[in-house]
């Protein structure tokens, strides 16, 4: 065999050769893409205890949230007929849902016919009342994956600019504050809103202040949080933006109480320092727009009803 005679092997090998090595690679690619999809997916939580919310919208988002809603004789179908006329992205319900032992049958028989029409717009909070059926079984049973993991009672989750937290008031615990902790950190939102039941201020004559909370508010005004919805008290007040031992502060959090979405009225005790507005007898619900760097809140009466309460424009502290 002369020296030419190999030239022609090596030749009609080497397209076998470079096809096996894109072959190999291909597969390498395929691989990494499976990865890449399995532990990166857009908009999954980063939190184990964090609700995943996803919506195709950009920009500005529309919520209501109203707390103690539903209850025999009460005006929950006129609140609810509110949230339809006004199509928000996310209902925030603020406990107290149902009175008076938030039982199943009264999720069934009291607040689904209302209410419910928007469940499963809907990122609920439990109340006091909730837990008047042992571990809140009729809350958790109703809402399901919706009242968060593991039956807790909170969770985060996102929409466009903002981080909205769920806190459960009714079983404080060091695990919820550690978990708040982390949740806070977590995130690279701007803008941050947090809501749970019971408020640590309040004008209301029937419960008023609940210093037990401040633990939540400081964490939160630690991190610069915006803005905190609770209900408990049935009437409707606005706080000026104050820090966790109510002093008057422009980087402060402002407090929305919220407790009109249908049980029955209740009055007001001695203003407290830094509320702004107040009004009871008034059944409706909160309508908060969430911009990239602010929001717009507006408080509008079921019909009927003639008060309302307003503020635009207001920028968060990040």
């Amino acid at each position: 065999m002369n020296k030419w005679s190999k030239k022609p092997s090596l030749s009609s090998t080497a397209p076998i050769r470079r096809t096996s090595r894109l072959f190999v690679l291909l597969l390498i690619l395929l691989g990494l893409v499976t990865l890449v999809t399995l532990f990166f997916r857009p908009g999954e939580a980063v939190s184990p205890v964090k609700r995943t919310i996803t919506s195709e919208k950009f920009g500005e988002y529309t919520i209501v949230s109203a707390g103690d809603i539903a209850q025999e004789g009460g005006e929950q179908a006129r609140t609810a007929d509110l949230v339809k006329r006004l199509h928000p992205d996310r209902v925030l319900s603020l406990g107290d849902m149902v009175y008076k032992n938030g039982s199943a049958t009264e999720f069934r028989d009291l607040y689904e016919p209302t209410w419910g029409t928007f469940k499963a717009i809907t990122a609920p909070t439990v109340g006091n009342h909730e837990y008047q059926t042992h571990g809140a079984t009729g809350y958790y049973d109703y809402f399901g994956e919706l009242a968060g993991p593991d039956r807790r009672g909170y969770y985060s989750f996102d929409l466009g600019a903002w981080h909205l937290i769920s806190l459960n008031s009714e079983v404080m615990s060091k695990m919820q504050l550690n978990w708040l902790v982390q949740d806070l950190k977590a995130t690279n939102k701007k803008c941050i809103l947090a809501y749970w039941h019971k408020p640590l201020y309040s004008s209301g004559t029937e419960h008023g202040n609940n210093p037990l909370m401040r633990v939540f508010w400081e964490r939160l005004y630690e991190s610069g949080a915006d803005v905190v919805l609770n209900g408990h008290d049935h009437d409707y007040e606005r706080f000026a933006k104050q820090n966790p031992f109510a002093r008057a502060d422009q980087k402060g959090i402002r407090e929305f109480v919220v407790g009109t979405g249908g049980a029955g009225e209740r009055s007001f005790t001695m203003t407290k320092p830094n509320s702004e507005v107040r009004a009871t007898g008034e059944f409706g619900v909160l309508e908060i727009t969430l911009k990239d760097d602010s929001y717009d809140a507006e408080f509008k009466s079921a019909e009927g009803s003639t008060f309302t309460d307003k503020i635009s424009n207001q920028k968060c502290n990040n």
